[in-house]
Protein backbone atom coordinates (compact mmCIF):
# COMPACT_ATOMS: atom_id res chain seq x y z
CA UNK A 1 0.00 0.00 0.00
CA UNK A 2 1.08 3.52 -0.67
CA UNK A 3 1.02 6.35 1.82
CA UNK A 4 -2.01 8.26 3.00
CA UNK A 5 -1.05 11.37 1.02
CA UNK A 6 -1.33 9.56 -2.28
CA UNK A 7 -4.57 7.90 -1.22
CA UNK A 8 -6.17 11.22 -0.33
CA UNK A 9 -4.91 12.97 -3.46
CA UNK A 10 -6.24 10.27 -5.76
CA UNK A 11 -9.71 10.14 -4.20
CA UNK A 12 -10.06 13.91 -3.84
CA UNK A 13 -8.95 14.46 -7.43
CA UNK A 14 -11.39 11.80 -8.58
CA UNK A 15 -14.35 13.22 -6.70
CA UNK A 16 -13.63 16.73 -7.96
CA UNK A 17 -13.43 15.68 -11.59
CA UNK A 18 -16.14 13.07 -12.09
CA UNK A 19 -19.94 13.53 -12.07
CA UNK A 20 -22.11 11.36 -9.85
CA UNK A 21 -24.45 8.78 -11.40
CA UNK A 22 -27.43 10.93 -10.34
CA UNK A 23 -26.06 14.03 -12.04
CA UNK A 24 -25.33 12.01 -15.16
CA UNK A 25 -28.95 10.85 -15.22
CA UNK A 26 -30.35 14.33 -14.60
CA UNK A 27 -28.16 15.90 -17.23
CA UNK A 28 -28.89 13.30 -19.89
CA UNK A 29 -32.60 12.64 -19.38
CA UNK A 30 -33.80 16.08 -20.57
CA UNK A 31 -31.89 15.76 -23.83
CA UNK A 32 -33.28 12.28 -24.40
CA UNK A 33 -36.84 13.45 -23.73
CA UNK A 34 -36.36 16.47 -25.92
CA UNK A 35 -35.12 14.35 -28.81
CA UNK A 36 -38.13 12.03 -28.55
CA UNK A 37 -40.59 14.89 -28.40
CA UNK A 38 -38.99 16.80 -31.23
CA UNK A 39 -39.19 13.74 -33.41
CA UNK A 40 -42.94 13.52 -32.74
CA UNK A 41 -43.84 17.10 -33.49
CA UNK A 42 -41.67 19.56 -35.38
CA UNK A 43 -44.17 22.37 -34.75
CA UNK A 44 -43.45 22.27 -31.03
CA UNK A 45 -39.68 22.06 -31.42
CA UNK A 46 -38.97 25.57 -30.12
CA UNK A 47 -41.14 25.01 -27.04
CA UNK A 48 -39.56 21.69 -26.16
CA UNK A 49 -36.06 23.00 -26.80
CA UNK A 50 -36.63 25.91 -24.42
CA UNK A 51 -38.30 23.75 -21.78
CA UNK A 52 -35.72 21.00 -21.79
CA UNK A 53 -32.84 23.46 -21.83
CA UNK A 54 -34.32 25.06 -18.72
CA UNK A 55 -34.67 21.67 -17.00
CA UNK A 56 -31.08 20.75 -17.77
CA UNK A 57 -29.94 23.97 -16.06
CA UNK A 58 -31.32 22.79 -12.71
CA UNK A 59 -28.40 20.48 -11.78
CA UNK A 60 -25.94 23.17 -12.83
CA UNK A 61 -27.59 25.74 -10.55
CA UNK A 62 -27.77 23.26 -7.68
CA UNK A 63 -24.05 22.61 -8.08
CA UNK A 64 -23.32 26.33 -7.83
CA UNK A 65 -25.45 26.65 -4.70
CA UNK A 66 -23.31 24.00 -2.97
CA UNK A 67 -20.40 26.45 -2.91
CA UNK A 68 -22.24 28.44 -0.22
CA UNK A 69 -21.93 25.46 2.13
CA UNK A 70 -18.19 24.95 1.62
CA UNK A 71 -16.02 26.20 4.47
CA UNK A 72 -12.31 26.29 3.81
CA UNK A 73 -9.94 26.10 6.73
CA UNK A 74 -7.90 29.26 7.02
CA UNK A 75 -4.36 28.54 8.07
CA UNK A 76 -1.73 31.27 8.45
CA UNK A 77 0.81 31.30 5.66
CA UNK A 78 4.05 33.14 5.46
CA UNK A 79 4.06 35.68 2.65
CA UNK A 80 6.65 35.03 -0.02
CA UNK A 81 7.46 36.89 -3.22
CA UNK A 82 5.89 35.67 -6.43
CA UNK A 83 8.12 33.94 -8.92
CA UNK A 84 7.55 33.01 -12.52
CA UNK A 85 6.78 29.30 -12.62
CA UNK A 86 9.33 28.58 -15.35
CA UNK A 87 12.11 29.68 -13.01
CA UNK A 88 11.41 26.59 -10.91
CA UNK A 89 11.22 24.10 -13.79
CA UNK A 90 14.72 22.91 -12.98
CA UNK A 91 13.53 21.76 -9.56
CA UNK A 92 11.05 19.32 -11.07
CA UNK A 93 11.66 15.62 -11.36
CA UNK A 94 12.67 14.60 -14.88
CA UNK A 95 9.92 11.95 -14.93
CA UNK A 96 7.30 14.62 -14.24
CA UNK A 97 8.62 16.71 -17.11
CA UNK A 98 8.44 13.64 -19.35
CA UNK A 99 4.87 12.91 -18.27
CA UNK A 100 3.77 16.48 -19.02
CA UNK A 101 5.30 16.14 -22.49
CA UNK A 102 3.64 12.75 -23.03
CA UNK A 103 0.28 14.17 -21.91
CA UNK A 104 0.61 16.99 -24.41
CA UNK A 105 1.52 14.65 -27.29
CA UNK A 106 -1.20 12.16 -26.34
CA UNK A 107 -3.84 14.91 -26.37
CA UNK A 108 -2.65 16.05 -29.81
CA UNK A 109 -3.57 12.57 -31.04
CA UNK A 110 -6.85 12.59 -29.15
CA UNK A 111 -10.13 14.29 -30.06
CA UNK A 112 -13.51 15.19 -28.64
CA UNK A 113 -15.73 12.35 -27.42
CA UNK A 114 -18.34 13.63 -29.85
CA UNK A 115 -16.61 11.86 -32.71
CA UNK A 116 -17.22 8.48 -31.07
CA UNK A 117 -20.92 9.32 -30.99
CA UNK A 118 -20.78 10.44 -34.62
CA UNK A 119 -19.23 7.10 -35.44
CA UNK A 120 -22.13 5.38 -33.68
CA UNK A 121 -24.62 7.45 -35.72
CA UNK A 122 -22.86 6.50 -38.94
CA UNK A 123 -23.14 2.85 -37.87
CA UNK A 124 -26.93 3.07 -37.64
CA UNK A 125 -27.75 4.29 -34.12
CA UNK A 126 -30.60 6.82 -34.04
CA UNK A 127 -30.53 10.07 -32.05
CA UNK A 128 -32.29 8.64 -28.99
CA UNK A 129 -29.93 5.67 -28.79
CA UNK A 130 -26.87 7.88 -29.19
CA UNK A 131 -27.98 9.94 -26.19
CA UNK A 132 -28.40 6.68 -24.26
CA UNK A 133 -24.88 5.70 -25.30
CA UNK A 134 -23.59 9.01 -23.98
CA UNK A 135 -25.43 8.44 -20.71
CA UNK A 136 -24.04 4.89 -20.47
CA UNK A 137 -20.51 6.22 -20.94
CA UNK A 138 -20.91 8.89 -18.25
CA UNK A 139 -22.61 6.47 -15.86
CA UNK A 140 -19.81 3.90 -16.28
CA UNK A 141 -17.14 6.51 -15.67
CA UNK A 142 -18.98 7.80 -12.60
CA UNK A 143 -19.58 4.42 -10.99
CA UNK A 144 -16.01 3.23 -11.50
CA UNK A 145 -14.29 6.50 -10.54
CA UNK A 146 -13.76 5.87 -6.83
CA UNK A 147 -13.09 2.09 -7.16
CA UNK A 148 -10.30 2.78 -9.65
CA UNK A 149 -8.93 5.53 -7.40
CA UNK A 150 -8.68 2.99 -4.60
CA UNK A 151 -7.09 0.52 -6.98
CA UNK A 152 -4.44 3.11 -7.83
CA UNK A 153 -3.48 3.12 -4.15
CA UNK A 154 -2.63 -0.58 -4.47
CA UNK A 155 -1.18 -0.76 -7.97
CA UNK A 156 0.27 2.74 -8.18
CA UNK A 157 -0.88 5.58 -10.39
CA UNK A 158 1.57 4.79 -13.17
CA UNK A 159 0.40 1.19 -13.55
CA UNK A 160 -3.26 2.17 -13.59
CA UNK A 161 -2.62 4.89 -16.17
CA UNK A 162 -0.88 2.32 -18.38
CA UNK A 163 -3.94 0.08 -18.40
CA UNK A 164 -6.16 3.12 -18.91
CA UNK A 165 -4.31 4.23 -22.01
CA UNK A 166 -4.30 0.65 -23.24
CA UNK A 167 -8.10 0.65 -22.93
CA UNK A 168 -8.20 3.91 -24.91
CA UNK A 169 -6.19 2.32 -27.73
CA UNK A 170 -8.47 -0.73 -27.80
CA UNK A 171 -11.59 1.45 -27.95
CA UNK A 172 -10.37 3.44 -30.94
CA UNK A 173 -9.15 0.30 -32.67
CA UNK A 174 -12.50 -1.35 -31.98
CA UNK A 175 -14.51 1.54 -33.41
CA UNK A 176 -12.55 1.17 -36.62
CA UNK A 177 -13.34 -2.52 -37.09
CA UNK A 178 -16.29 -3.55 -34.88
CA UNK A 179 -19.61 -3.25 -36.69
CA UNK A 180 -22.16 -4.95 -34.42
CA UNK A 181 -24.48 -3.05 -32.08
CA UNK A 182 -23.48 -5.03 -28.99
CA UNK A 183 -19.82 -4.57 -29.81
CA UNK A 184 -20.12 -0.78 -30.06
CA UNK A 185 -22.03 -0.62 -26.78
CA UNK A 186 -19.27 -2.66 -25.13
CA UNK A 187 -16.69 -0.26 -26.56
CA UNK A 188 -18.50 2.74 -25.02
CA UNK A 189 -18.51 0.95 -21.66
CA UNK A 190 -14.78 0.28 -22.04
CA UNK A 191 -14.30 3.95 -22.89
CA UNK A 192 -16.02 4.84 -19.64
CA UNK A 193 -13.55 2.57 -17.87
CA UNK A 194 -10.69 4.41 -19.57
CA UNK A 195 -12.02 7.73 -18.30
CA UNK A 196 -12.40 6.37 -14.78
CA UNK A 197 -8.88 4.93 -14.84
CA UNK A 198 -7.18 8.14 -15.99
CA UNK A 199 -9.16 11.24 -15.01
CA UNK A 200 -8.11 12.17 -11.51
CA UNK A 201 -5.40 9.51 -11.27
CA UNK A 202 -3.19 11.55 -13.59
CA UNK A 203 -3.74 14.60 -11.40
CA UNK A 204 -2.84 12.57 -8.33
CA UNK A 205 0.35 11.43 -10.05
CA UNK A 206 1.27 15.02 -10.87
CA UNK A 207 0.57 16.24 -7.34
CA UNK A 208 2.88 13.60 -5.85
CA UNK A 209 6.09 14.66 -7.60
CA UNK A 210 6.70 18.43 -7.35
CA UNK A 211 7.67 20.38 -4.22
CA UNK A 212 4.66 21.36 -2.08
CA UNK A 213 4.78 25.00 -3.19
CA UNK A 214 4.59 23.95 -6.87
CA UNK A 215 1.77 21.39 -6.75
CA UNK A 216 -0.96 23.83 -7.74
CA UNK A 217 1.23 25.32 -10.45
CA UNK A 218 1.94 21.92 -11.97
CA UNK A 219 -1.73 20.94 -11.92
CA UNK A 220 -2.55 24.19 -13.69
CA UNK A 221 0.26 23.65 -16.20
CA UNK A 222 -1.01 20.14 -16.95
CA UNK A 223 -4.55 21.43 -17.53
CA UNK A 224 -3.19 24.19 -19.77
CA UNK A 225 -1.15 21.78 -21.89
CA UNK A 226 -4.12 19.44 -22.32
CA UNK A 227 -6.47 22.30 -23.21
CA UNK A 228 -4.04 23.84 -25.70
CA UNK A 229 -3.49 20.49 -27.42
CA UNK A 230 -7.14 19.39 -27.50
CA UNK A 231 -8.36 22.30 -29.64
CA UNK A 232 -6.10 21.69 -32.68
CA UNK A 233 -6.52 17.93 -32.21
CA UNK A 234 -10.31 18.18 -32.47
CA UNK A 235 -10.10 20.65 -35.38
CA UNK A 236 -7.78 18.31 -37.28
CA UNK A 237 -9.93 15.28 -36.51
CA UNK A 238 -13.02 17.19 -37.64
CA UNK A 239 -11.31 18.07 -40.90
CA UNK A 240 -10.32 14.45 -41.46
CA UNK A 241 -13.85 13.32 -40.61
CA UNK A 242 -15.37 15.77 -43.09
CA UNK A 243 -12.92 14.81 -45.83
CA UNK A 244 -12.63 11.04 -45.39
CA UNK A 245 -15.28 10.00 -42.85
CA UNK A 246 -18.41 7.94 -43.57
Amino acid sequence: MVGGGRRRSAIVARKSSMPSPVSALIATAPSWSATSCLAESGARSALFTTMMSGISMIPALLSLMMFFFIREKKTPRAARPRERFWKNIGRLDSRLKLYLLVSFLFTLGNSSNTFLLLRAISAGFNDENVILLSFLYNLTASLLAIPFSRLSDCLGSQNLLFFGYLAFALVNLGFAFVSGTAGRIALLVLYGRYTAMTTGVDRALISESPPPELKGTMLGLHATLVGVALLPASLLFGLLWTSFGP
